[in-house]
């Protein structure tokens, strides 16, 4: 795979929230109190440990997503988010 930049994701069709690497940019990262559980493709559940809000000109709930150590390539960025947020073109 070709290097991505921390700025880079991937945007997913069948991401159900914001699955963002560790390295990412975020603003107001804190810690995650109720961690969100994602699967990976071996079958291994991974648990968010940081939540935060991706640097976008969308509303609040388009831009919030949880930060997954184990996420090591790059970030995935939810159409469906997006979409349940309002947001139209």
């Amino acid at each position: 795979y070709p290097a991505l930049k921390n700025s880079d994701a991937i945007v997913d069709s069948g991401a159900s929230n914001h699955m963002l690497c560790t390295n990412a940019p975020v603003e107001k990262r804190t810690p995650t109190i109720v961690p969100r559980h994602c699967g990976t493709p071996p079958g291994h559940s991974v648990a968010s440990t940081e939540q935060g809000l991706i640097p976008h000109n969308l509303p609040r709930p388009a831009r919030e997503g949880h930060l997954y150590p184990s996420l090591s390539y790059c970030s995935l960025v939810s159409i469906g988010q997006i979409c349940d947020s309002g947001y139209t073109t």
